[in-house]
């Protein structure tokens, strides 16, 4: 799977950790937990 960045070449990524679909819980789940760390500090 190719990814096309902004500004930069494409890049390749794993077909099997990018061509899942869009878990919106899990990444809410991991942005609330990065954020608890950041405030950590």
């Amino acid at each position: 799977m190719e990814l096309m960045v902004k500004g930069a070449d494409a890049l390749t990524v794993s077909e099997t950790t990018f061509g899942r679909e869009f878990n919106e819980a899990l990444v809410h789940q991991v942005v609330v937990a990065f954020a608890a760390g950041a405030r950590q500090g």
